[in-house]
């Protein structure tokens, strides 16, 4: 997949009906040379819209409509393309899951009642 499209992909699928900036950010770079040249350069695991558009705020890009955006990232990316590559994002749900699996194995009827008085607080009736 190229990176235009995985941009189109975040655009219609994650950023539709979440966040309107983002998939107007991720549209505005899947159809933008220049830009998609600048995360072209990066190493394929750090080109994820998520990463990038994290990395754009964390450096100070506002929350403009694409345009304003685009402008600030040129500007900005000696700033931004470091905070890229130090960083990464955790979206692999299994992982993030996998310390539960050893509360998974254990038999309901050795799990702590839930409710409102298994964290030890008063009751009210």
């Amino acid at each position: 997949m190229t990176t235009a499209a995985g941009y189109e992909r975040f655009a219609a699928v994650e950023a539709r009906g979440v966040s309107p900036l983002y998939e107007e950010w991720a549209d505005g770079i899947a159809e933008d040379p220049e830009v998609l040249a600048l995360i072209d350069s990066l190493p394929r695991p750090k080109r994820q819209p998520n990463l990038v558009f994290a990395a754009a705020r964390l450096a100070g890009a506002p929350l403009a409509r694409y345009p304003g955006f685009r402008d600030w990232l040129l500007e900005n990316w000696p700033v931004v393309e470091p905070v890229i590559q130090a960083r990464m994002t955790q979206t692999n749900e299994a992982g993030r899951c996998a310390v539960l699996l050893p509360l998974a194995r254990l038999p309901a009827w050795s799990l702590p009642p839930a409710g409102p008085t298994s964290y030890g607080g008063p009751v009210s009736t």
